[in-house]
């Protein structure tokens, strides 16, 4: 996926990271990631599960 400004493909592009962490074979179902997006204008921060 190219990045783009938008939040919504900033959002998909983390989702799709997350996911393949979350997936990944070596690491334990019961270990929590999250992906985190800063803005960078307001320093609010967006979670992604």
């Amino acid at each position: 996926m190219k990045f783009q400004s938008n939040i919504d493909s900033v959002l998909a592009f983390n989702r799709e990271y997350v996911a393949a962490i979350v997936n990944y074979p070596l690491i334990p179902a019961d270990v929590s990631v999250r992906g985190f997006i800063i803005e960078s204008a307001t320093g609010a921060l967006t979670e992604v599960r």
